[in-house]
């Protein structure tokens, strides 16, 4: 598999050889005037257009500058990675804390009584599944966290 920065040097020297063997026509159509590779109207102008193959430092340099692109390409992507990561984590925390506060203020209005006693021990065992959960969907989320950042970018 060849990379991106591999295929654009020869790929954009042959659209600059193929553009050699191609005309180009001015034409006035409308009062507006239009360039096409064909003859557009009657008063089509063939142009005469020069170009010249770039040497091989122009070459060289079209490939560094290439390279760097897709290099600087890929770190935006890999630092964007992780930063939707670190917010996956933070979401994550931030809904736990909301379950979990949410559950103390149900804990709050139990009354000091046998019934009260036991609809408190029953929230407090909710609370612990609830951290238990986040527990392991949080450490998921930071070995993936882990895992996006000694990825080479």
């Amino acid at each position: 598999m060849f990379s991106r920065a591999a295929i654009a040097l020869p790929v954009s020297l042959a659209l600059l050889a193929g553009a050699a063997d191609a005309a180009v026509y001015k034409c006035d159509v409308g009062g507006k005037t239009v360039f096409s590779d064909r003859p557009c109207a009657t008063d089509a102008q063939k142009l005469d257009i020069r170009y010249r193959q770039p040497d091989a430092a122009a070459a060289a340099e079209i490939q560094r500058r290439t390279d760097q692109y897709y290099a600087d390409l890929d770190k935006r992507k890999h630092a964007s990675k992780v930063a939707a990561q670190k917010q996956r984590v933070r979401q994550l925390e931030r809904e736990r804390d909301a379950e979990l506060a949410a559950l103390r203020d149900k804990k709050a209005l139990a009354n000091n009584n046998l019934a009260g006693a036991a609809w408190e021990q029953s929230i407090s065992t909710e609370m612990s599944a609830v951290v238990e959960q986040y527990r392991q969907k949080i450490d998921a989320a930071q070995r993936e966290l882990q895992r996006i950042e000694t990825a080479q970018p």
